[in-house]
């Protein structure tokens, strides 16, 4: 209560008021983390820099993992002119919670000081890949491009490109086994990035095929590369294809199929030349590759067995050396929700595929991701999936619920799906927090949860801060809405579980309700918030205008459905794939296809 009163009185700069309440909260508890950090702000802003390090380096010890701490930290040296120091800092809240951008960003600004452009770009690179679409940072990334001094591929740390020698036998060929088409090389929203180049090889002999006149083309050889890319001939782009040392030229309309020859070791390899956004590097991917032109773009479909896409995808969503339990069930639930995607809600049918390989729908790798124990564990639930009632369900998941998963019903758009309740993660069920001042308390600790903290889960996986300036929160919902310059936001209406289901934005020209999850999580940050479950706070300025907006956050994703790290942790308790299932999806069965 005290730690609140003291954030509460600096909010509205009574600095005198909250020192004394953060010295009266630290009498009580010496370890309490926010005091002191509340008590370094407060230091801070009266120019004792010395003590407001010292009061960090006290939360530090109490709450190690608190990104706040090191960018706090950062601010104060940039203060005090010791850029190296505030760069160091800005890298540890980086390191701490990747998902963090705004502290990228003010890394990025220090660089860009001291001229180290290699290091600039690298890190406006990284926002790039979270912010494909933003022109300012692509503006950005295009004036630092002449003054970097190594490859792109180079200061991103990026593999040069290799083929695999050798790949472990794919899962028993049976004409029974369904097959997706997975969009390869997706944005956020899984829809297909732009590029214009694609390198393509294979570790066996591989066939090239025009699709669109059912026309054998040529055989590649194994460790040879061909290059696809986009021409325009006559007004119109054609898809050209060149052979190793630019041999053997086609021009062709498309799509393409590349196949190769061998399907129990075969792969295709695809690599391409993009530097901005995520890049296909050695994607190692089985079946038949599918490459055509697609709105002015390369598109690159994966068509391949579900049971290989199954192994493809467990090592990317989950750690593979996870609980064999968490690794089933959720083989189980990638392999339900693949087919479900595909039959029933079809959410790329206008992309020409099945489903992507991003966070939009499941995280898939191919091949490279596949490993001894991946593949055990597809082969031990080979044809399992969910059903209620008699049909196949849609068993959405997310990364970490934050303590309690909400229900659907709550969610904006997604439909009151009988099994889509909200669970409590807590041992012994504890139900979530029923007050504002509860949910505060609740999200500035660290409760004990299934999905809490681990050797397997990150600690921002289930607890996160994030400290977003108020103009560009502004400049975000002035694009999207146009309400002019934002003047305050206020939450409307929240789910039992905590997660912000509603938003209005107070704008000068208009107001704006915010009821999407995503476009909460993706308009209210650079990149996106990790969650809806969150708390805010505000810094103002002596006008009594907000400058930041303070996030203190719970769990990954949108909560719905199974969450992964309380996957992991309900297995390290003892509990099967089957009751781990059960426990987020109240009242389904799991049967075994038979193929």
């Amino acid at each position: 209560m005290l730690t609140a009163l003291g954030w509460s009185q600096f909010e509205t700069r009574r600095y005198a008021a909250a020192q004394e309440s953060f010295e009266r909260a630290l009498e009580k508890n010496s370890g309490e983390a926010y005091a002191w950090v509340g008590m370094a702000r407060v230091d801070n802003a009266l120019s004792r820099p010395g003590t407001a390090l010292r009061d960090l380096d006290n939360a530090e010890k109490s709450a190690p993992f608190l990104n706040l701490i090191p960018y706090y930290r950062a601010e104060i040296y940039e203060k005090i002119d010791k850029k190296n120091a505030a760069a160091k800092a800005f890298k540890q809240s980086i390191i701490a919670d990747s998902y963090f951008q705004e502290a990228r960003q003010d890394l990025a600004r220090i660089y860009l000081s001291e001229h180290r452009y290699n290091l600039a770009w690298r890190e406006v690179a990284y926002i790039v890949n979270a912010e494909p679409h933003n022109r300012l940072l692509l503006g950005l990334l295009r004036r630092l491009q002449p003054l970097i001094t190594l490859r792109p591929a180079k200061i991103l740390g990026i593999p040069a490109p290799t083929m695999p020698l050798t790949v472990a036998k794919s899962f028993a060929k049976s004409p029974r086994i369904p097959f997706v088409r997975v969009g390869i090389g997706t944005d956020a929203m899984g829809r297909p990035r732009s590029r214009d180049i694609l390198t393509v090889g294979s570790n066996a002999r591989f066939t090239v095929e025009d699709e669109r006149r059912g026309k054998f083309l040529f055989d590649g050889s194994p460790g040879k590369t061909w290059t696809f890319m986009l021409r325009r001939l006559h007004r119109r782009l054609r898809l050209e294809l060149r052979g190793p040392a630019g041999s053997n030229v086609y021009l062709l309309r498309g799509p393409v199929l590349i196949k190769p020859l061998s399907i129990a070791h075969g792969v295709i390899v695809l690599n391409d030349a993009a530097t901005v956004g995520p890049r296909l590097s050695n994607e190692t991917l089985r079946g038949t590759v599918e490459i055509s032109i697609f709105h002015g773009s390369l598109r690159i479909i994966n068509i391949v067995n579900v049971e290989s896409y199954v192994a493809g995808v467990l090592a990317a969503e989950m750690p593979i050396d996870s609980p064999i339990e968490a690794l089933k069930a959720q083989a189980i639930l990638a392999r339900t929700e693949a087919l479900y995607l595909k039959a029933v809600l079809r959410p790329h049918r206008k992309d020409g595929y099945d489903l992507c390989d991003s966070q939009h729908c499941q995280v898939y790798e191919g091949a490279r991701a596949e490993s001894a124990r991946a593949r055990a564990v597809v082969k031990a639930t080979r044809g399992e999936v969910v059903y209620y009632k008699g049909r196949l369900a849609q068993v959405t998941y997310s990364a970490n619920c934050g303590g309690h998963t909400q229900s659907a019903k709550g969610v904006f758009g997604w439909g009151n799906i009988p099994y889509w309740k909200g669970v409590s993660d807590m041992p012994g069920g504890a139900p979530p927090p029923d007050s504002p001042w509860a949910l505060r308390e609740w999200l500035f600790s660290w409760p004990k949860a299934y999905c809490g903290a681990s050797l397997y889960v990150a600690p921002s996986h289930f607890r996160w801060t994030r400290v977003v300036s108020f103009r560009e929160i502004g400049n975000r919902l002035e694009a999207h809405y146009r309400i002019g310059r934002l003047r305050r936001l206020i939450v409307l209406r929240r789910a039992p579980s905590g997660n912000v289901n509603s938003v209005l934005a107070v704008g000068t020209r208009r107001d704006a309700r915010i009821n999407s999850e995503s476009d909460i999580r993706y308009l209210l940050a650079l990149g996106s918030l990790r969650s809806t479950l969150f708390v805010t706070e505000a810094d103002y300025d002596a006008q009594g205008r907000p400058i930041d907006l303070i996030f203190h956050g719970g769990g990954w994703g949108h909560g719905v459905g199974l969450c992964q790290s309380g996957a992991i942790g309900r297995a390290l308790a003892g509990q099967s794939a089957t009751r781990i299932i059960k426990s987020y999806f109240p009242g389904v069965t799991i049967r075994t296809l038979k193929y």
